[in-house]
């Protein structure tokens, strides 16, 4: 199938993360940002290994690119667009949008070009699986081709869901991950002992994405993969409930995740934008949840909240 390469030059009143939303929103089976800030202000604490940067490829402006069906009228899917980022940026007088054709393959190579190794923590990098001859540590890599899903590990949601995995879960714990989408945290929870890992994910077409990256890595054969709307219909509690998806989401999963987790129970929730933060405490509290942990990551913010408020600490909300 063929498929057009989207491209929304992000001026100064918009913010890429925003665009990409706007552009998964209206369909967009992937999304890339092309923005040499990305590679130049990550900070050292979450750890990333750089690839090299050609500068000339990169314009004044970010860019971020949506990968739509090939079977749309071209200027009717540029007016779609543009009038979804309008109602964003009513301000905006102008938005520069460009159109390729391409073909699968043409999307994977574009894809693979932006997809580099990136270290998480101290002892865990993922890799794609393109790049598996440059790494021989098998037990501290996971290995990844994230085909149409999100999650490649690049974005700080995901960075700071592993981190906040790392400090709530404990080896033997029961992990369920709520959209899993490329299965990134519910094979960290593997890495990291757990005793039993359900993967839930709500759009049947990323599953096949979600297996494939799991038989990429040893040790993942026990992993279930569900197509589940959220918890709807789950009876069972673990110990961990991992959940990296947008609020709209995440909101009416509070309530589910506190009756699927067991007493002190962990949630960790990413994929917090900045204007919706104080949304999801407030929520959490209301569901007697207490938050010790509140991690922040440019305009990203990621939870670490426990079961029960009756045990919160002076430190916590």
């Amino acid at each position: 199938m063929d498929w057009y390469e989207l491209t929304v030059e992000v001026t100064q009143l918009m913010t890429s993360e925003l665009v990409s939303e706007v552009l998964l929103g209206q369909g967009s089976s992937g999304v890339t940002i092309q923005d040499v800030k990305d590679f130049e202000e990550l900070k050292e604490d979450l750890g990333v290994m750089k690839g090299k940067v050609e500068e000339q490829a990169y314009g004044p402006y970010p860019l971020v690119k949506g990968y739509f069906s090939g079977d749309e009228e071209e200027e009717a899917l540029i007016f779609r667009i543009q009038q979804a980022l309008m109602k964003v940026w009513p301000d905006q007088k102008e938005i520069s949008i460009q159109v390729k054709r391409m073909k699968d393959d043409s999307w994977e190579k574009e894809w693979q070009k932006y997809y580099q190794p990136i270290r998480l923590n101290h002892w865990l990098k993922i890799v794609p699986i393109w790049k598996k001859e440059d790494c021989q540590e098998e037990q501290r890599v996971i290995y990844m081709d994230p085909g149409m899903a999100f999650g490649t590990g690049a974005h700080p949601t995901t960075q700071m869901a592993v981190h906040l995995l790392g400090i709530g879960m404990k080896e033997g714990d029961e992990v369920m991950d709520v959209g899993t989408g490329s299965g990134i945290l519910a094979i960290v929870a593997q890495k990291l002992g757990a005793s039993r890992v359900v993967a839930y994910e709500y759009d049947e077409s990323i599953l096949s994405t979600t297996r494939e990256n799991l038989s990429l890595n040893k040790g993942t054969e026990e992993i279930t993969v569900i197509a589940n709307d959220k918890l709807n219909g789950v009876e069972d509690q673990v110990d961990v409930i991992t959940a990296n998806i947008l609020t709209d989401i995440l909101l009416p999963l509070i309530p589910q995740a506190y009756t699927n987790l067991k007493e002190d129970g962990v949630f960790i929730l990413s994929g917090i934008y900045k204007d919706q933060k104080e949304k999801l405490v407030e929520a959490l509290q209301e569901n007697d949840f207490y938050l010790p942990i509140i991690m922040q990551e440019g305009e990203w913010f990621g939870i670490l909240a426990k079961k029960g408020r009756t045990h919160r600490t002076k430190d916590s909300l």
